[in-house]
C-alpha cells in the first residue's frame, strides 16, 4: 500500500508541475503575442495616392486607393510600364502604424521581363500637412514619393 500511495503521489506531482508549466508556457505564449500584435493602420492614409517622385520614374503617375480599415492599398490606374503592373494588385499590404508615427508594410515588387513578383519591407511617412508620403525601403535603398489624389 505505501508503494502505491508514493506513486500515486509522484504522478499527482508530475501532473500538477506539468499543468503549473503549461500555465506558464501559455501566459509566456500570450505576453509575446500580445507584445508583437499592432494596431491597424491609421485612417490618415485613407484616400488615393499617385506616385510623384522618387526612384523608377517610369512608374510615376500610377495611383493607389486604400481604403478603410486602412490596411493594403490597391493599384487602381498604372501607366504603362515594363513591370507589368496592372490595376487591381494589391501594390501594399500589411499596413500598420508604429509608435513614431511611420507606417510599416509590405510594397509589391516585380521584375521586369521575369514578371517574378514579391513583397518588399517599405516605411511611410506621412507629411505634416497629410498631402505627401515619402516610402523608403532599407533592403533596396530606393524611395518613393506619393501625393494625396481626388
Amino acid at each position: 500500500m505505501r508503494v502505491e500511495h508514493r506513486i500515486r503521489l509522484v504522478v499527482v506531482a508530475a501532473t500538477t508541475m506539468t499543468l503549473l508549466a503549461a500555465c506558464g508556457s501559455t501566459s509566456s505564449d500570450t505576453t509575446t503575442t500580445s507584445s508583437t500584435t499592432t494596431a491597424p493602420a491609421s485612417a490618415a492614409l485613407v484616400g488615393e495616392w499617385e506616385r510623384t517622385g522618387g526612384n523608377y520614374s517610369v512608374l510615376q503617375g500610377m495611383v493607389v486607393e486604400v481604403a478603410e480599415p486602412a490596411t493594403e492599398g490597391v493599384v487602381l490606374t498604372v501607366p504603362r510600364n515594363p513591370y507589368d503592373f496592372r490595376p487591381g494588385d494589391v501594390k501594399w499590404m500589411s499596413i500598420v502604424e508604429r509608435p513614431n508615427g511611420e507606417f510599416r508594410f509590405s510594397d509589391l515588387s516585380r521584375e521586369s521581363g521575369t514578371g517574378a513578383v514579391s513583397y518588399v519591407v517599405g516605411f511611410m511617412t506621412l507629411a505634416n500637412d497629410g498631402q505627401t508620403l515619402e516610402m523608403r525601403f532599407p533592403s533596396t535603398g530606393t524611395i518613393q514619393v506619393w501625393t494625396r489624389g481626388r
